[in-house]
């Protein structure tokens, strides 16, 4: 994953195929200290949204960025509602619906 070596200023979401963070260190992008030290430095990232690993995981890093990363088809059990997730930006918040599971959450944003 690329990202350029600096953000424009304001509040940043940024979408990536790996996760930056997560449980599962197998599943990391191979690059991820790189981008969330520009992500930090710049301190202007508020969320960042993934797949790949699969499970469903929510953390909030120590510089306040959300980290959400989406379940994957593969771990769907047969006749579930579905696995995708709905994703609406508000100017203080991003409200994600986790159709599959059924869990809706809010990350609000604002820095730590």
């Amino acid at each position: 994953m690329h990202f350029p070596r600096t953000l424009k200023n304001g509040s940043e979401k940024k979408l990536g195929h790996c996760p930056l963070i997560s449980y599962d260190t197998v599943c990391l992008c191979w690059n991820y200290r790189a981008i969330l030290d520009i992500f930090y430095r710049h301190n202007c990232v508020l969320a960042y949204f993934a797949g790949h690993a699969h499970d469903r995981m929510y953390s909030r890093d120590e510089h306040g960025i959300h980290h959400f990363t989406i379940p994957g088809v593969i771990e769907v059990e047969p006749g579930a509602k579905g696995a995708h997730c709905t994703v609406a930006l508000y100017a203080n918040q991003v409200t994600v619906t986790d159709v599959g599971a059924g869990i809706c959450r809010k990350l609000f944003l604002s820095r730590v």
